[in-house]
């Protein structure tokens, strides 16, 4: 992950959605980091192939870890205010988050039911025109 969030930051400086303020950057960098957290916590859930184990784990992922990281989404996306993680637009901190929540939301239509400002979140990114236009034409390899 280190080398994909470098140039994911690297890429974000570039096109201008890295923030305006070293605040904003810091605010960014936050999120990315909890979105790599989150990740962590759940690919072991998915990707146990060991039925026992995988029962083991899904039980407090889905009482504790999941509801835990989807309260920090919803708290950071309502004290920002505007629909978006950082500032009033989108920044690289909503393109990692979507990223996940799009695959999590993939799997699982339902997921995000009960975390309004999380599915609105999901909603607005994958309403700009280049995500939409990508996720509406990518050719799904895994589920």
């Amino acid at each position: 992950m280190p080398q994909t969030v470098a140039v994911c930051n690297y890429l974000a400086r570039e096109c201008g959605m890295y923030g305006k303020t070293s605040m904003e950057i810091y605010q960014i960098d936050k999120v990315v980091g909890l979105v790599n957290d989150f990740i962590g916590a759940t690919l072991p859930v998915i990707y146990e192939k060991d039925e026992g184990k995988k029962a083991e784990l899904v039980k407090p992922y889905v009482e504790e870890e999941f509801p835990k990281f989807m309260s920090f989404y919803e708290d950071l996306l309502k004290k920002n205010g505007t629909g978006y993680f950082v500032g009033s637009e989108a920044t690289v901190a909503d393109i990692f988050a979507y990223d996940f929540n799009w695959a999590l939301h993939f799997r699982d239509a339902n997921v995000f039911n009960n975390f309004p400002l999380v599915q609105e979140h999901l909603e607005r990114i994958g309403s700009l025109p280049h995500i939409k236009a990508y996720v509406d034409t990518r050719i799904y390899t895994a589920k």
